[in-house]
């Protein structure tokens, strides 16, 4: 393939590049998505992805985090409760795999992208498809507080009044609601 920009006369060039066609029919077959479709992940729990892979010979799976870093700088094989690499699927198989991340290995706030990448290690093939799954971490309400009156009082006598105020958090995260517990003190 050539290309050749023209121009001023003074300014003309020629660049070559190499291309190579691949019947996409001979690719990998692969797809990705949350386990439980939502607009954002709630970060303190375990996210779960699952992927698909098929193809006529023996393929390898890979996880891989292209765009985000995870919790504390952990690796995905550390944030991982599943495998997430090197896992193999048998020829002419449609074979499901899921990546589970423990609660607390997605930053609050912050955007991912998670590709599952199969591989055709076929001698000669060279093969490689993926699929991609776009993520975002809730992050929590901030600015607001919590008051309660009376500040104390006595069990099964005392009523409280508890009032969340001033609470803040993105919009299609609205509109809030509120827990409240309480615990015995030592």
């Amino acid at each position: 393939c050539f290309v050749t920009a023209a121009g001023n006369a003074a300014r003309n060039g020629t660049v070559s590049a190499t291309v190579v066609v691949v019947n996409v029919a001979s690719l990998p077959t692969v797809g990705v998505a949350l386990l439980e479709q939502v607009a954002k992940v709630n970060p303190s729990e375990a996210m779960t992805l699952v992927g698909s892979a098929s193809h006529v010979n023996q393929l390898w799976l890979d996880w891989v985090v292209v765009q985000g870093d995870l919790a504390n700088g952990a690796s995905l094989a550390d944030a991982a409760l599943t495998e997430t690499a090197d896992i193999e699927v048998a020829a002419n198989t449609a074979a499901t795999r899921y990546l589970k991340l423990a609660p607390g290995a997605l930053t609050p706030g912050a955007s991912y992208a998670f590709r599952l990448v199969a591989t055709d290690r076929t001698p000669g093939a060279n093969l490689k498809g993926y699929a991609r799954v776009d993520i975002v971490a809730n992050k929590a309400p901030t600015s607001g507080t919590l008051s309660c009156a009376p500040t104390s009082g006595y069990t099964l006598e005392t009523s409280f009044a508890l009032r969340a105020t001033g609470w803040v958090d993105d919009a299609e995260d609205l509109p809030l609601a509120y827990a409240f517990s309480y615990a015995v003190a030592p």
